[in-house]
C-alpha cells in the first residue's frame, strides 16, 4: 500500500511563521522592523483587512521591502544563519516526530507552505522530502513573487500539478488554519491543529 503524507508548514510543522521570522532576524532594531514590515505595508494591510483585497499584494510588498534591498551577499548570509540557527528553534517535537513516523513507514512526504522557497528548500531536502511553496526570484534590488499564492484552493491545486493522488491508497494531511482545509479534504485521515 502506498501512502502519502501533506504537511502544512507554519504552525502546523513551526509554532511562528518563518517568513517573519526571517525577516526580524534582518533587524538588529525591534523598532526598525516594525516601522517597514507595518508602517511601510500600512496600504496593503488596511486594504487586506478591509477585504478589498486579498493577502498576496501584501506579501509581495513586504518581499520587496525586507529582501530587495540586500545584496545576494547579504541575503545569503543572512540566510544561511536563519536555516542553522532560527529555524530549527520554531520546530515542533511532535511534528518532527510525526514526520520521523512517516519517514520510517516508508511514506512519501511532502511538505505545502504558503511560506517561500529559499526558507524551507534546504530543509526538505536535508530530511529527502518534497516542497510545494510559493516561488521566488532574488534579483539585485528586487524580490519577484512568482505565481498565485499557494495556500487555500491553490494549495490542493498546486498538489495535484504536482502528486499524483490517483497513486496511493491513503493520503494523511496536517495543517492548522483555514487556509489548509481545503488540502485536508484530499486526505482519508487529516488533522487539524494535530501538534502541541
Amino acid at each position: 500500500m502506498k501512502t502519502l503524507a501533506l504537511f502544512d508548514f507554519d504552525g502546523t510543522i513551526s509554532d511562528y511563521d518563518s517568513a517573519t521570522l526571517f525577516y526580524k532576524s534582518l533587524y538588529n532594531n525591534r523598532f526598525v522592523f516594525l516601522y517597514r514590515h507595518i508602517f511601510l505595508c500600512l496600504p496593503q494591510i488596511v486594504a487586506y483587512r478591509c477585504n478589498l483585497t486579498n493577502y498576496l499584494p501584501l506579501k509581495r510588498k513586504r518581499l520587496q521591502i525586507h529582501i530587495g534591498v540586500l545584496s545576494d551577499d547579504d541575503f545569503n548570509k543572512h540566510l544561511l544563519k536563519f536555516q542553522q540557527v532560527h529555524l530549527p528553534s520554531i520546530l515542533k517535537k511532535s511534528a518532527i516526530e510525526r514526520i520521523n513516523w512517516h519517514c520510517n513507514q516508508g511514506h512519501d512526504i511532502w511538505v505545502v507552505s504558503a511560506s517561500y522557497d529559499f526558507l524551507l528548500s534546504e530543509w526538505c531536502r536535508q530530511l529527502n522530502i518534497g516542497l510545494i511553496v510559493n516561488k521566488t526570484v532574488k534579483k539585485q534590488h528586487s524580490c519577484i513573487f512568482e505565481g498565485e499564492d499557494c495556500n487555500f484552493s491553490n494549495k490542493v491545486h498546486q498538489i495535484i500539478k504536482r502528486i499524483n493522488l490517483c497513486h496511493y491508497d491513503k493520503i494523511y494531511a496536517y495543517g492548522d488554519s483555514e487556509g489548509d482545509k481545503d488540502m485536508l479534504k484530499l486526505a482519508h485521515e487529516s488533522h487539524l491543529n494535530y501538534f502541541e
